[in-house]
């Protein structure tokens, strides 16, 4: 459902891959270590029951397989970095799910042919050096963390997943919780148009926020002696919330006041939690005239303010979605993705700097004998076009 405004059409999705046993490898070691990195989570701060994950997470987290693969055949129109399955809240709350980080279509982050118009020129060429590795481990704790942490209070055929005698404390309100998901009430159902956003900015805040531990970091190799060091990564994230926010605009419909986009939408109010309050760690710099914008990130405010900022969003999104909260998330998130004012200047001018689509190109395989060949395509229309007619589908 994300290209669907009503969030209900959807579509096939299907991929042909190949195990990268390295990659897999690392990602491992971070599954195992999992429950250690959900304890810094802001909802399970200033509670020690649960093994210290509070009442707001599941007692048990199951490590699920997690695995990297090179895509040779991606069918559908979004092809994404990460996967995480099934889409169903409810299957992956009570039987579990998995993870599928796409390596390939993660390394065309880096093509130098691909400059944000949005960072400064000065920047530009190390922007994109580090995006890689920093997009990379934010997708993976996107799917991992994101899409795999969370408790739903709920009631079933009255029996409640929580005690409702002595219901747990809203850490938002400072009182117990008095709202739950009713017999028969779905996470999608309650929450409708807004589900597949707020879930995917939930997903995303859970990533940015951990970006900067460096326990996570040195898994994949990144520290203060690496040659992309851990602060490196982590300002470079910041500097892709500012950028991935402006170009979310592009999928801003203004005469029908809504989003084409789940995510687009939720980095869009990201981005504008961490303008409103960020205490300056990001700044948009924006000149009309030259129809100019200019992401600028402080690097010093990052641990002191962003993630603060970031932390305080991601608890309101979880407490709303934990406790069923569909009035109080539609107030809050719909004035954080309201575009308005200055943002619709903003999105003119992102419009104006509209790059072409990516178009991923994408190889077959050949049987020759006892051989498995491997044909790969120009990265161009017409190479998108040969590769199809010759799969004989």
């Amino acid at each position: 459902p994300y290209r669907d405004p009503f969030g209900i059409r959807a579509e096939f999705e299907g991929v042909v891959a190949i195990a990268d046993r390295e990659g897999t490898k690392v990602l491992t070691r971070l599954v195992e270590k999992s429950s250690e990195f959900i304890k810094l989570l802001p909802w399970a701060k200033g509670f020690y029951d649960n093994d210290g994950k509070g009442p707001f997470e599941k007692s048990l987290f199951e490590p699920p397989d997690f695995s990297s693969i090179h895509a040779l055949a991606y069918c559908s129109s979004i092809i994404f970095g990460g996967i995480n399955l099934p889409n169903y809240n409810d299957i992956r709350q009570e039987c579990g799910f998995k993870n599928v980080i796409i390596a390939n279509r993660m390394s065309a982050e880096s093509n130098k042919a691909h400059i944000s118009p949005f960072v400064d020129p000065s920047e530009a060429q190390t922007f994109q050096k580090h995006k890689y590795p920093a997009y990379y481990i934010w997708v993976v704790l996107h799917e991992l963390l994101g899409h795999g942490t969370g408790k739903l209070m709920s009631e079933k055929g009255g029996k409640f997943n929580f005690d409702v005698e002595d219901p747990p404390i809203n850490p938002l309100t400072g009182v117990r919780i008095d709202s739950w998901y009713r017999h028969g009430r779905t996470w999608t159902g309650v929450f409708a148009d807004l589900a597949t956003s707020v879930d995917e900015c939930r997903a995303e805040l859970v990533g940015a926020y951990l970006i900067d531990v460096p326990e996570i970091l040195d898994l994949f190799g990144f520290n203060e002696g690496s040659d992309i060091t851990a602060a490196d990564l982590t300002y470079n994230t910041y500097l892709q919330l500012g950028v991935d926010g402006l170009r979310g605009l592009q999928n801003f419909n203004i005469e029908g006041n809504k989003w084409g986009q789940a995510h687009s939408r939720a980095h869009f109010a990201m981005l504008k939690c961490l303008l409103r309050d960020g205490n300056g760690v990001l700044a948009i710099d924006c000149d009309s005239s030259t129809d100019q914008l200019t992401v600028r990130v402080d690097r010093s405010r990052i641990v002191t303010s962003g993630k603060p900022a970031l932390g305080r969003m991601l608890l309101k999104l979880h407490m709303y979605r934990c406790t069923a909260d569909v009035k109080r998330c539609r107030e809050y998130y719909e004035d954080l993705s309201s575009v308005d004012g200055q943002y619709l200047e903003w999105r003119r001018i992102v419009l104006a700097k509209k790059q072409p689509k990516w178009v991923f190109v994408q190889a077959n395989t050949f049987l020759e004998g006892e051989s498995v060949m491997l044909k790969e395509y120009p990265a161009t229309s017409e190479g998108v076009l040969h590769s199809w007619a010759e799969r004989n589908l």
